[in-house]
Protein backbone atom coordinates (compact mmCIF):
# COMPACT_ATOMS: atom_id res chain seq x y z
CA UNK A 1 0.00 0.00 0.00
CA UNK A 2 1.31 3.51 -0.65
CA UNK A 3 0.14 6.03 1.75
CA UNK A 4 0.90 9.95 0.72
CA UNK A 5 0.18 12.95 2.76
CA UNK A 6 1.82 16.60 3.69
CA UNK A 7 4.69 15.14 4.93
CA UNK A 8 5.51 13.16 1.66
CA UNK A 9 4.43 9.24 0.60
CA UNK A 10 5.49 5.99 2.42
CA UNK A 11 5.34 1.79 1.03
CA UNK A 12 4.30 -0.50 3.29
CA UNK A 13 3.36 -3.95 2.74
CA UNK A 14 1.49 -5.63 5.33
CA UNK A 15 0.00 -9.13 6.28
CA UNK A 16 -3.58 -7.83 5.00
CA UNK A 17 -2.44 -7.33 1.72
CA UNK A 18 -0.31 -10.11 0.85
CA UNK A 19 -3.08 -13.09 1.70
CA UNK A 20 -3.34 -16.22 -0.79
CA UNK A 21 -6.23 -13.95 -2.60
CA UNK A 22 -5.06 -10.01 -2.67
CA UNK A 23 -1.44 -8.80 -3.83
CA UNK A 24 1.37 -11.14 -5.40
CA UNK A 25 -0.09 -14.17 -3.45
CA UNK A 26 -1.87 -17.32 -4.24
CA UNK A 27 -3.92 -20.05 -2.98
CA UNK A 28 -3.15 -23.94 -4.07
CA UNK A 29 -4.07 -24.31 -7.82
CA UNK A 30 -5.09 -21.06 -8.18
CA UNK A 31 -3.47 -19.31 -11.34
CA UNK A 32 -5.54 -16.09 -11.45
CA UNK A 33 -2.67 -14.36 -9.49
CA UNK A 34 0.58 -15.21 -8.02
CA UNK A 35 3.52 -16.50 -9.94
CA UNK A 36 2.85 -17.95 -13.40
CA UNK A 37 5.12 -20.04 -15.86
CA UNK A 38 4.01 -20.35 -19.13
CA UNK A 39 5.48 -21.96 -22.47
CA UNK A 40 5.59 -18.77 -24.80
CA UNK A 41 8.93 -18.08 -26.47
CA UNK A 42 7.56 -14.55 -27.78
CA UNK A 43 10.01 -11.37 -26.73
CA UNK A 44 8.55 -9.17 -23.82
CA UNK A 45 7.13 -6.35 -25.13
CA UNK A 46 5.55 -3.14 -23.19
CA UNK A 47 2.34 -4.68 -23.98
CA UNK A 48 2.70 -7.91 -22.40
CA UNK A 49 -0.48 -7.91 -20.24
CA UNK A 50 -0.74 -12.11 -19.93
CA UNK A 51 1.29 -15.12 -20.45
CA UNK A 52 0.24 -16.37 -24.18
CA UNK A 53 1.17 -19.69 -23.59
CA UNK A 54 -0.03 -19.84 -19.64
CA UNK A 55 0.75 -23.70 -18.19
CA UNK A 56 -2.73 -25.11 -16.65
CA UNK A 57 -3.00 -25.82 -13.29
CA UNK A 58 -3.79 -29.58 -13.14
CA UNK A 59 -1.79 -33.00 -14.06
CA UNK A 60 -3.13 -33.75 -17.28
CA UNK A 61 -0.57 -33.70 -19.99
CA UNK A 62 1.39 -30.20 -20.51
CA UNK A 63 0.01 -28.75 -17.46
CA UNK A 64 1.26 -28.11 -13.54
CA UNK A 65 0.14 -27.90 -9.77
CA UNK A 66 0.12 -24.87 -8.72
CA UNK A 67 1.25 -24.68 -4.85
CA UNK A 68 0.43 -22.18 -2.43
CA UNK A 69 2.52 -19.11 -2.85
CA UNK A 70 4.94 -18.86 0.32
CA UNK A 71 4.52 -16.28 2.91
CA UNK A 72 6.29 -13.29 1.15
CA UNK A 73 9.95 -12.52 2.68
CA UNK A 74 10.51 -9.01 3.80
CA UNK A 75 13.93 -6.92 4.73
CA UNK A 76 15.19 -3.49 5.18
CA UNK A 77 18.64 -3.00 5.33
CA UNK A 78 19.66 0.19 7.21
CA UNK A 79 23.06 0.56 5.72
CA UNK A 80 22.13 0.83 2.14
CA UNK A 81 18.26 1.84 2.80
CA UNK A 82 17.21 -1.25 0.69
CA UNK A 83 13.55 -2.60 1.44
CA UNK A 84 13.32 -6.34 -0.31
CA UNK A 85 10.38 -8.50 -0.64
CA UNK A 86 10.73 -11.98 -2.03
CA UNK A 87 7.53 -13.84 -3.26
CA UNK A 88 8.39 -17.57 -3.68
CA UNK A 89 6.19 -20.59 -5.87
CA UNK A 90 6.90 -24.17 -6.13
CA UNK A 91 5.01 -25.72 -9.43
CA UNK A 92 4.76 -29.54 -9.54
CA UNK A 93 5.33 -31.68 -12.61
CA UNK A 94 2.53 -34.56 -12.22
CA UNK A 95 2.10 -34.42 -16.09
CA UNK A 96 3.54 -37.70 -17.08
CA UNK A 97 5.86 -35.69 -19.12
CA UNK A 98 8.89 -33.16 -19.61
CA UNK A 99 7.16 -29.45 -19.66
CA UNK A 100 9.08 -26.89 -21.01
CA UNK A 101 9.32 -23.55 -19.38
CA UNK A 102 10.13 -20.04 -21.63
CA UNK A 103 8.29 -17.33 -19.25
CA UNK A 104 7.24 -16.38 -15.99
CA UNK A 105 5.08 -13.68 -14.61
CA UNK A 106 4.43 -11.92 -11.05
CA UNK A 107 0.55 -11.45 -11.23
CA UNK A 108 -2.04 -9.36 -8.74
CA UNK A 109 -5.69 -10.25 -8.99
CA UNK A 110 -7.93 -7.29 -7.42
CA UNK A 111 -11.38 -5.93 -7.82
CA UNK A 112 -11.52 -3.78 -10.86
CA UNK A 113 -13.50 -1.20 -12.37
CA UNK A 114 -16.26 1.00 -10.31
CA UNK A 115 -18.93 -1.56 -10.26
CA UNK A 116 -16.38 -3.90 -8.05
CA UNK A 117 -18.49 -7.19 -9.62
CA UNK A 118 -15.72 -8.98 -10.96
CA UNK A 119 -12.46 -9.69 -9.93
CA UNK A 120 -9.51 -8.67 -12.59
CA UNK A 121 -5.62 -9.48 -13.05
CA UNK A 122 -2.75 -7.53 -13.56
CA UNK A 123 0.61 -8.36 -14.85
CA UNK A 124 3.25 -6.86 -12.91
CA UNK A 125 6.19 -8.13 -14.64
CA UNK A 126 6.58 -10.96 -17.87
CA UNK A 127 10.19 -12.37 -18.01
CA UNK A 128 11.89 -14.65 -20.43
CA UNK A 129 14.14 -16.58 -19.81
CA UNK A 130 16.86 -17.03 -21.31
CA UNK A 131 16.84 -20.67 -22.19
CA UNK A 132 14.24 -23.12 -21.61
CA UNK A 133 14.02 -24.78 -18.09
CA UNK A 134 12.68 -28.57 -18.64
CA UNK A 135 10.94 -30.04 -15.29
CA UNK A 136 10.79 -33.76 -15.61
CA UNK A 137 7.88 -35.46 -15.07
CA UNK A 138 7.63 -35.48 -10.61
CA UNK A 139 9.92 -33.09 -10.75
CA UNK A 140 9.42 -29.23 -9.27
CA UNK A 141 9.80 -25.83 -10.33
CA UNK A 142 11.13 -23.33 -7.48
CA UNK A 143 10.41 -19.58 -9.03
CA UNK A 144 11.65 -16.42 -6.91
CA UNK A 145 11.28 -12.97 -7.94
CA UNK A 146 13.01 -10.41 -5.66
CA UNK A 147 11.44 -6.88 -5.52
CA UNK A 148 14.10 -4.43 -4.23
CA UNK A 149 13.67 -0.14 -3.50
CA UNK A 150 15.92 1.35 -2.53
CA UNK A 151 15.34 4.72 -1.08
CA UNK A 152 17.40 7.80 -1.03
CA UNK A 153 19.98 9.03 0.89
Amino acid sequence: SIVAGAGGASLGAGIAFETPTNAYSAAAAVTKSGIQVGTAITAESFEDFVLTGMIAEGSGAGQLNYIRSEVPGRSYDGPSKVFTITQVRYLNNNSGGAIGVNEVALTTAGMGGWTHTAQDQWVMTRDKLPATVNVPDTGQLKVTYTIQLTYPA
